[in-house]
């Protein structure tokens, strides 16, 4: 993009426009290919940045998350009005404003590239521009906030939101809640839980509070509210990110002593999220310090929010702090002080289950039986954690469980996806063998065959047309 914006693109007008706003000399302007090494430089960059607005800033920013070209549509979202969404006008008439914006306010400021993308059917050149910040520019992107305060007040958080919960799944059992017990396995929304999956939900919770909505409830719907950059398809205009990653990515670029007043969000979720029906600042900061998102800071008449500090990993704490001993061979497992991370490992190998009097308990407890089959698959993992050495030092029921997975280790394969046959006569499973297929098949005892479950449709087409009928059953039949 920047040979073909150098060389081919820019006007005399345009180049001369770039280097006054970059202050390039005359030598660094003496020819094109000159020009074009001194351009993607930090040379007057920060002067350049500089002239812009805030809100043509926040959309740097968000080129910058989107790493890649998008189109003129894509600006819309800035310097678009009533005649932009007029679908019955050419393209040329609906963006020709636009275009001269981006022109003079970004391209001729030497901050944005500019190609021509090919002509795959017959379209005006309006329509082929695209238009990418670079990446060499990224490190001197200023912020996108007015006024900031400085304080080195440490500010108030929700702390540990999930552990009240986590005692309610004993203290009083409720299939409605986040966090659920059964068969053998704590569920955080229906699925294991797991430590990495707190700030998913974190933030789920923070983005159903903020605009008034329902938490996603499957993850079809959860990836329309997750924190990543919906990038473009067809259509390069549409990149846009959930209001909550871009409230959280905004307050990601302030200092440690720095903290932002919510007013000075508003511009750049309204050009991160132009989509959507967004709720005044303040009360998406409000939910965000509700839900432990953010720190909240209170001075005067005046709040403002910054990220919570980083805390040190509660992984580190030593099992003896949250495992105790039972008679039974069970291990008992203190819900008031099991880091999250022991928690998740806990699940993976052993069944966990309420202890009798965890209803009742000022501490409630559950207990940990060792699971054979969780065990097999999380051994590699986990084998070497301080949680496991843990277990096999106190506890004989899970040393024996390491010890005969350990033994077993590598003797006995476990497949998924696999569909059994058994085919009886010797003659089609000989057609079998020799067919393309056959190198997917391996042979069983007792006139069994396995097969990838991707290929059953390509077997039962074979055995059809040899003449047999097929006869499918069940796991539970």
């Amino acid at each position: 993009m920047l040979r073909q914006m150098c060389r081919e693109i820019l006007s005399e007008a345009d180049l001369k426009a770039i280097a006054r706003s970059r202050g390039f000399s005359a030598k660094e302007t003496a020819s094109r290919g000159i020009f074009e090494n001194y351009y993607i430089s930090n040379h007057g960059l920060a002067t350049a940045l500089a002239a812009l607005t805030i809100e043509e800033i926040a959309l740097l920013h968000l080129l910058k998350l989107a790493a890649q070209a998008v189109d003129l549509t894509f600006f819309e979202r800035l310097y678009g009005d009533a005649k932009t969404r007029a679908t019955y006008l050419t393209f040329t008439q609906r963006y020709q404003e636009t275009w001269k914006k981006v022109q003079s306010n970004l391209v001729r400021k030497g901050v944005l590239l500019i190609a021509a993308a090919p002509a795959a059917s017959i379209k005006t050149k309006m329509e082929l521009w695209r238009f990418r910040f670079p990446t060499e520019f990224e490190a001197f992107l200023p912020s996108p906030f007015h006024a900031l305060k400085v304080s080195a007040a440490a500010g108030q958080s929700q702390t540990d939101l999930l552990r009240p919960r986590l005692l309610a799944v004993l203290h009083a059992p409720d299939k409605a809640s986040d966090l659920t017990l059964a068969d053998g396995e704590l569920r955080l929304e229906g699925r294991r839980f797991r430590a990495s999956a707190l700030r998913d939900w974190q933030q789920a919770n923070w983005e159903a509070a903020a605009l008034k909505r329902k938490k996603p409830k499957s993850k079809s719907e959860a990836a329309t509210a997750s924190d990543t950059v919906l990038m473009p398809g067809e259509k390069a205009s549409h990149v846009t990110v959930a209001p909550i990653f871009a409230a959280t990515y905004a307050f990601s670029l302030l200092q440690p002593t720095e903290w932002l007043a919510p007013g000075e969000l508003a511009p750049l979720l309204r050009i991160f999220c132009p989509e959507v029906k967004l709720p005044p600042a303040e009360e998406i900061c409000e939910a965000g310090w509700a839900w432990g998102g953010l720190t909240q800071l209170a001075e005067a008449d005046r709040t403002y929010y910054r990220l919570p500090s980083p805390t040190s990993p509660a992984s580190e704490a030593a099992p003896d702090n949250y495992l105790q001993l039972q008679r039974d061979g069970t291990v008992s497992v203190d819900l008031q002080t099991v880091p999250y991370t022991s928690l998740e490992y806990l699940g993976e190998l052993a069944d966990l289950s309420p202890s009798p009097d965890s209803g009742k308990a000022d501490r409630p407890t559950l207990l940990a039986t060792p699971n054979l089959i969780k065990l097999g698959r999380a051994l590699p993992a986990l084998r070497d954690t301080p949680l496991a050495a843990w277990l096999c030092t106190n506890e004989p029921s899970f040393r024996e469980a390491f010890e005969t997975m350990t033994a077993r280790w590598g003797k006995h394969l476990l497949h998924e996806d696999l569909l059994l046959a058994q085919i009886k006569d010797l003659g089609l499973k000989m057609q079998l063998q020799k067919s393309w297929l056959g190198q997917h098949i391996v042979a069983l005892p007792n006139d069994f065959i396995a097969f990838p479950r991707g290929w059953a449709s390509e077997l039962e087409k074979i055995v059809k047309k040899a003449g047999y009928v097929i006869k499918t059953v069940k796991a539970d039949e």
